[in-house]
């Protein structure tokens, strides 16, 4: 076992704080998410282009320009009604794992598995005799076993079916579609035509209100834009005429919930595909392990919130008022304040990359902090297919950094850091055992010694350390958590010495003294917060 090393404060690299009276927020337990990942999560959403053309009564589906624009049985060869969907619901019900659903908004979903290439090589009515219509009301009683046909494919009939086979404490969410401002790009089988602004919204207000309707308690989760032209112009919409499209999304959602008396949309939900690149031009998204792309990598969650990182993209250029700094998800925030308050933040697919190296392990270890501390309600991290094992560890070091189940806790502390170019701290407090735990990231390629000052918090006497880094052993594609020992805490004076390109979780259980009366409320607050959004 490694020994855990605590220099002197004096010869610190960086110095941080962590501030038990500042910057407090819930954390939700559905940040930690992925889709259909075989890495440690917390919640599964079944999502992507196959879905936006799936239909439930025979598990049909059509990834469009993903595979041929062709109708198969891909989700599931078993023609009974939601066999695509009932294994993850069942595994879900026993692991307590968080269910993402897609449900199909667009019109039309496949109805045949001929698996015979492109659909619209079948003749000019194509749409008729291979496909049925979706929508989202039916108008007469539900079936669990539905009329294969009539032409038709219900929606409120699926959730009434995902009712019946969920267990009763499972908790099931809705996404509205996918990614629907590329929908004439990826599904031009079924919508060969670009979306508007007043479609979108307008099958979102139908689509949520028919959920709310079947599975009051449930949450949904729109628009699922691809990215940051989606975000802005719903892809250069022909109504689009400069608005911004969250912004008039938000707006939308918000009048026709308040004709409902009801809320209909939960979460604005995106997609977060970084744009930045490396000094060599290549994307961070990939597999490339370069030293350019690596420290790219690293640098590329700040663009989710720092006001002072400009990434190397196109977007940048794109911003207004001479504002170069992303800063995606206090921005989203501002969207969401100023057009439907209290409406949470959804991040359902994700990804940055190096998956199999160290630079996607620390990228991952960030965002996931940053997640937390923006407040952010659900995140799914998508495989790119270009490897996890990093990955996997900087999920394991929110979840089960000692191998024993201990994980982050559910309020983000406010914490501070002298340089977010080299080093990254995320702070939270377990309000059930008052534990303060500690992830701290080296994003330097030298080993820094950072120096952590605790302020208005408990007194604490040492921690437990557990790292990964660049050197770390990995065995069966596992990359393995090391456990450092002890790391004494002097006068709320917390000093430890980073490995180069390492991943650090120190726990540290609460000695003496209560917890402050600050703390002890937004305890309080985090509960009544995590219930209303369940």
């Amino acid at each position: 076992m490694a020994v855990a090393v605590a220099p002197s404060a004096g010869l610190a690299d960086v110095t941080a704080t962590i501030n038990g009276a500042a910057g407090l927020k819930l954390i939700s337990p559905l940040i930690y998410g992925t889709n259909q990942s075989n890495i440690p999560s917390t919640s599964d959403r079944l999502g992507g282009n196959r879905w936006t053309a799936y239909n439930w009564e025979t598990n049909a589906s059509n990834a469009g320009n993903d595979y041929n624009y062709q109708n198969d049985g891909y989700l599931s060869a078993s023609n009974t009604p939601g066999a695509a969907v009932l294994p993850t619901l069942q595994a879900n019900a026993n692991n307590g794992h968080t269910t993402i659903l897609t449900v199909p908004i667009n019109g039309y979903v496949s109805a045949d598995k001929f698996a015979n290439g492109d659909v619209r090589n079948s003749g000019s009515n194509y749409l008729s005799t291979r496909f049925n219509v979706e929508q989202a009301v039916k108008g007469s009683a539900f079936s669990l076993s539905p009329n294969l046909s009539d032409g038709r494919v219900y929606q409120d009939e699926f959730v009434n079916w995902v009712n019946a086979n969920k267990s009763a404490t499972q908790q099931v969410m809705y996404t509205l579609d996918n990614e629907p401002d590329l929908w004439n790009a990826t599904h031009a089988e079924v919508h060969p035509n670009a979306p508007t602004y007043a479609e979108v919204i307008q099958k979102n207000i139908d689509y949520a209100t028919m959920i709310k309707s079947v599975s009051p308690d449930a949450k949904v989760l729109g628009a699922g834009n691809y990215g940051w032209t989606g975000f802005r112009s719903l892809q250069n919409a022909p109504d689009a005429n400069g608005r911004n499209f969250q912004a008039t999304y938000l707006a939308g959602m918000k009048a026709a919930s308040d004709t409902a008396g009801k809320r209909l949309i939960d979460s604005l939900d995106f997609h977060y595909y970084p744009e930045t690149r490396g000094s060599t031009g290549i994307r961070i998204t990939g597999p490339e392990s370069d030293s350019s792309t690596a420290d790219a990598r690293i640098q590329g969650p700040r663009s989710l919130w720092d006001p002072t990182y400009v990434e190397n993209s196109w977007i940048p250029s794109t911003l207004p008022n001479g504002d170069k700094a992303i800063r995606l998800l206090p921005r989203t925030q501002g969207l969401i304040n100023a057009n439907y308050a209290d409406t949470a933040m959804s991040v359902s697919e994700y990804n940055f990359g190096g998956g199999n190296h160290i630079s996607g392990g620390i990228a991952q270890a960030d965002t996931l902090g940053i997640f937390a501390e923006q407040g952010v309600y659900s995140a799914n991290w998508w495989d790119l297919g270009n490897g996890s094992s990093y990955v996997n560890a900087a999920q394991r070091m929110y979840l089960n950094f000692d191998g024993g189940g201990s994980h982050f806790g559910d309020i983000s502390l406010g914490s501070t850091i002298s340089d977010d170019g080299t080093a990254s701290i995320h702070a939270s407090m377990d309000s059930a055992i008052h534990r303060l735990t500690m992830v701290l990231i080296n994003k330097s390629n030298s080993a820094q010694t950072i120096s952590i000052s605790l302020q208005n918090l408990g007194f604490y006497l040492s921690g437990v350390a557990y790292q990964f880094n660049s050197n770390s052993a990995v065995i069966g594609g596992v990359v393995q958590i090391d456990s450092l020992g002890n790391v004494p805490i002097s006068g709320n004076t917390l000093t430890f010495s980073m490995a180069p390109l390492s991943v650090t979780t120190i726990a540290a259980p609460l000695i003496v003294a209560p917890e402050p009366a600050s703390l002890a409320s937004v305890a309080v607050t985090a509960g009544l917060l995590l219930r209303r959004r369940r």
